[in-house]
């Protein structure tokens, strides 16, 4: 092949590249723009027996962790979000520091006390900002600020000196007061179970619950008190396991509904919007279940009974039958430990398990042994008193 063609041949392979890197490029589609954000700033105060960490046993940084279990989103949205820090600023003195990653001393002199110097509390200013990708949102949401770089005595109680400190990290939680909340008496029922009947092998049925909601921005003063109502939106909310952990009932979801319960109340984040009467009976097996889990002898077989798969109550119980002909070694003899022999039950099932006795080698190695057969019988028997004592 010829220099010439080579070199087309080269010409046309990179062409070919950089067509598709533009063609990737232009496929890449930027993530959408949120539909809500929040933005705060909190002043964590870091308190004067605290002292900077210095070296790399645990660097200055700032994390924010938002508390989401108690929010959800109306049909056709989500609660997906991203949580970012924005600015971090300390002031001391009067003099106010933004904090520099590639260059952190300046921030960081303002923790640094000489010897003789009173320490004093320095306040932390954390901006954050939550950007949720739909609006739709609503709840409760909680977020917790996370300092570390620092250390502090430990609290026991008892004065340790100024000499024992520890990595401590410094946290602060709060709730966001402007995220939207459920408007309180806006719950319409659109769909939800009817089911009267079950037994206590089932939980309560929400699958197809739907709720119709109207969400609101409620203010409240101090003592806790409505001073301003505005209602955002409305929708509607289908059971989900994107939701589940907003809707509850009594009893538990999560559980058996237990025998006799005369009623289901359920709830969606709180606020109570069904009350089913219901019938609960007991779970009863369809045939003999085994109860024991000995091991079987001549004068104790075991039992079956009829069992409920919800409580485990049984009734009926009954001594286990066995063909006496159909036990089967189960191989598993050593030198000084019996082996065993399984069967199953006529009536349940079971596989049932019974000592062979004698069947330890010692038995055929030492028979022309008399005292020899008597020493290992009494280890036998220690081997045969632990295990039962284990199992």
């Amino acid at each position: 092949m010829s220099k010439k063609i080579l070199s087309l041949i080269l010409v046309a392979v990179m062409l070919v590249s950089f067509a598709g890197i533009a063609v990737n490029a232009e496929d890449e589609t930027p993530p959408p723009a949120p539909e809500y954000s929040l933005e705060k700033t909190v002043s964590v105060a870091v308190m004067n027996d605290h002292i900077l960490t210095e070296g790399a046993l645990a660097n200055f940084g700032v994390e924010v962790n938002l508390n989401t279990k108690n929010i959800a989103a109306l049909d056709g949205a989500t609660t997906e979000h991203t949580t970012y820090v924005t600015d971090i600023k300390a002031e001391r003195n009067g003099v106010t520091v933004s904090y520099d990653e590639e260059n952190p001393d300046e921030f960081l002199d303002l923790f640094r006390f000489a010897e003789d110097e009173e320490r004093v509390t320095v306040n932390i200013y954390v901006t954050f900002k939550v950007d949720f990708t739909h609006a739709e949102v609503f709840g409760d949401l909680g977020y917790e600020i996370v300092i570390n770089g620092f250390s502090a005595p430990p609290d026991l109680g008892i004065s340790l000196g100024d000499m024992v400190a520890v990595p401590t990290a410094i946290t602060y939680t709060s709730t966001f007061d402007e995220f939207p909340e459920l408007k309180p008496g806006s719950l319409k029922v659109l769909n939800a179970s009817t089911k009267q009947f079950y037994s206590d092998d089932e939980k309560p049925e929400l699958d197809g619950t739907s709720l119709e909601l109207t969400v609101s921005d409620i203010r409240y003063n101090e003592q806790g008190v409505v001073i301003s109502q505005t209602d955002l939106f409305a929708g509607t909310v289908t059971y989900s396991p994107a939701n589940a952990h907003m809707f509850t009932t009594i009893p538990e979801k999560s559980s058996n509904i237990p025998y006799g319960t005369k009623e289901i109340v359920t709830y969606f984040f709180g606020n109570q919007f069904s009350v089913i009467p219901v019938d609960v009976e007991h779970a009863w097996s369809n045939g003999p279940v085994c109860i024991t889990t000995d091991k079987y002898t001549d004068t104790k077989p075991g039992y079956h009974a009829i069992v409920c798969n919800g409580c485990g109550e049984a009734h009926s119980a009954e001594e286990h039958r066995v063909d006496q002909d159909s036990w089967v070694s189960n191989e598993d003899a050593t030198f000084v430990a019996n082996g065993t022999a399984s069967t199953v039950c006529l009536d349940c099932g079971a596989t049932l398990t019974k000592d062979v006795h004698s069947s330890a080698g010692f038995n055929t190695s030492f028979a022309n042994y008399h005292f020899l057969l008597v020493i290992f019988e009494y280890i036998n028997l220690i081997l045969r008193i632990i295990g039962a004592s284990v199992g």
